[in-house]
């Protein structure tokens, strides 16, 4: 529920407003699931450390947190190159014994490419009591580690102020999630033991991308705390608990190929000490609207209200699209994300094309799973429109079960 949203209801209603807030206060209690870890008072301590290093909390604890699981695994902090060492000097402080350390090899920096540089160069694992945590350095940024985990269902961070869940809801609620082939591996990183508690796939299914709002829809940027993440609060007070987070600067792009879905972005400089992972199309299309200082200071910021600016969001065309596989009672999980990503951009091209589209005729059969639908569009001029360059498009969703044809208002 939005901010707004939650306001009205709780002039409604204040009753039942007070009784959820108290339920999400107790049931995403971050106390429970870091205090064997680490005492209150050290917990404040590491969120000092956490704000003025700009290092997240990661690992199993935190996947649980979301979906209110029982506390197990291994923590881990990751934090940039030229922070680590305050880390190390406070966790010897309070106890912890470092166990061992690994570092990452380093490539040949001449004929190095970005592939090659790994995302982290070194960890150290920590017990205490039994537990075990693992300090790891970002090559770059912390956020690049997060988004090259083995799936979706690993994206989860916190903050010194919140709780980030990159992909949230298919997640935690149809609990399945989609394996990060793209994902940069590193030893360093992967030598942390973390149980996958979700099934997890190559490929989401139609039903996951068809909607606008579904983190896994493709076809739009995606940056952290936008409205496809979870955020809990972590019920930090501070004086500056209104101002946005400087982590909110990074984006990415998700994109469903024929056979797997991946995750793009590129490496973006915002200031001379901080670099940011960025969505190509938000970068490209920031570059282009904006001069370059005003640019990296929008984007370095990390505000995100002028990035709809950035991106035509065509509603009408994932509303064609959703109609399309409307009333199909979970059918759509039998047809792929990709083949719901090639209709949408065929109607998203229509859209802009063409003056008027609208779906006169939708047949569903239910046995088979083969959707039939006639699409009228009526064209700008008085030229007719041209079939055949969607020959190509029509084919290919034909052979996946999808038969869609294009027709206009004057033919009889």
């Amino acid at each position: 529920m939005s901010v707004p949203a939650a306001i009205r209801f709780g002039r409604v209603n204040r009753g039942i407003q007070n009784i959820v807030k108290t339920f999400h206060r107790q049931s995403f209690d971050a106390a429970k699931y870091i205090q064997p870890f680490f005492t209150a008072t050290e917990y404040a301590e590491l969120r000092k450390l956490q704000q003025s290093t700009g290092a997240i909390l990661s690992g199993e604890p935190v996947d649980r947190f979301f979906d209110r699981w029982p506390i197990d695994g291994e923590l881990i902090i990751i934090t940039k190159t030229g922070s680590y060492t305050a880390i190390r000097r406070w966790l010897r402080r309070i106890g912890y014994a470092q166990k061992d350390e690994t570092a990452a090899d380093l490539p040949d920096k001449v004929r190095s490419t970005v592939r090659q540089i790994p995302i982290a160069t070194r960890k150290w694992r920590y017990g205490r009591a039994g537990l075990t945590l693992h300090l790891i350095t970002a090559t770059q940024t912390p956020v690049e580690v997060i988004l090259n985990f083995y799936s979706t269902s690993f994206m989860n961070f916190w903050t010194d102020r919140n709780a980030y869940s990159l992909y949230p809801g298919y997640t935690f609620d149809e609990h399945f999630a989609i394996r990060n082939l793209t994902g940069r591996s590193n030893d360093t990183v992967d030598s942390v033991k973390r149980r996958c508690l979700y099934n997890v796939c190559n490929m989401p299914h139609a039903a996951a991308i068809i909607h606008e709002s579904s983190p896994f829809a493709g076809g739009f940027f995606r940056f952290v705390g936008d409205n496809k993440c979870c955020i809990r609060p972590l019920q930090y007070h501070t004086k500056h608990r209104d101002r946005r987070e400087p982590i909110t600067a990074h984006s990415w792009d998700y994109k469903v190929g024929p056979v797997s879905a991946h995750i793009s972005y590129s490496l973006f400089p915002a200031t001379s000490s901080t670099i940011v992972c960025f969505s190509e199309y938000e970068l490209s299309a920031a570059e282009t609207s904006l001069h370059s200082k005003q640019c990296r200071a929008m984007l370095a910021s990390g505000r995100k209200g002028n990035r709809r600016s950035f991106v035509r969001c065509d509603a009408s065309g994932w509303t064609l699209t959703s109609s399309i596989f409307d009333n199909l009672n979970g059918y759509p999980n039998n047809f792929t994300a990709h083949t719901a990503q090639v209709l949408m951009e065929l109607c998203r091209d229509l859209l802009l094309k063409y003056e008027m589209v609208h779906l006169i005729q939708h047949e569903v059969n239910y046995l088979q799973s083969y959707i039939t639908a006639v699409i009228s569009v009526s064209p700008n001029s008085e030229n007719r429109i041209a079939t055949y360059e969607y020959n190509d498009i029509l084919n290919f969703l034909l052979k996946k079960r999808i038969n869609i044809r294009l027709t206009w208002p004057h033919e009889p």
